[in-house]
């Protein structure tokens, strides 16, 4: 913590606060431990008179700079230490995408006629593997491991699609890629949607 008594100029309040008002994704204790960080080498470049105040604060960079830069040092450290700290709406995104899967298969097993001779359990059953998944996986391979699992997801639900189109019954063992066109639209493609969003907005 910096133990400096001497008061911030205007100049550092000013360049203090916008560079608070920068890191407002970030947790709060890592946005005071970079505020406090820069407030300290200010306070220290001046007291040994290397150069005065407009100086320091032009060779740190703008606020905009150096937040874009502590947030890339967050991103990288939690990427080694386990999931990253700031993708807490990605993850309820991934969680919703499980969620969607899991309702297919307790729909396939509660609403299927019970006369059914083939069952379509098993097409069902690769989407909820692939949303979970990535839900289970820690440290630095999630990221990866999620990319992973929505390619595969994307390549079985657009076989599934198009064998929805094109078959007009149930053929075996076709039947492990074959999923309802009105579950494609109403479920699953607000599902693969939720999957691919935290993978977009990871950097951001």
């Amino acid at each position: 913590m910096n133990l400096n008594t001497n008061p911030p100029s205007k100049q550092e309040t000013r360049y203090l606060a916008q560079l608070a008002a920068e890191l407002t994704s970030v947790p709060k204790q890592y946005r005071a431990d970079v505020l406090d960080g820069i407030q300290t080498h200010i306070h220290d470049a001046l007291e040994r008179a290397d150069s005065d105040l407009g100086t320091i604060l032009h060779q740190l960079g703008t606020p905009s700079i150096v937040a874009a830069q502590a947030m890339q040092d967050l991103v990288e450290e939690s990427d080694l230490a386990g999931p990253p700290l700031v993708s807490h709406r990605n993850r309820r995104l991934q969680i919703w995408a499980f969620a969607l899967a899991l309702l297919v298969v307790l729909m396939e097993i509660f609403l299927s006629p019970p006369d059914l001779t083939v069952k379509i359990l098993p097409s069902v059953l690769p989407p909820l593997a692939l949303t979970l998944i990535p839900l289970l996986t820690r440290g630095p391979n999630r990221h990866r491991v999620s990319a992973i699992c929505t390619v595969l997801l994307t390549v079985f639900l657009l076989t599934a699609l198009i064998l929805s189109f094109t078959l007009s019954a149930f053929a075996y063992p076709v039947t492990l890629l074959l999923i309802p066109t009105q579950t494609m639209v109403f479920i699953y493609i607000p599902m693969l949607a939720l999957a691919v969003i935290p993978l977009i907005g990871r950097r951001q």
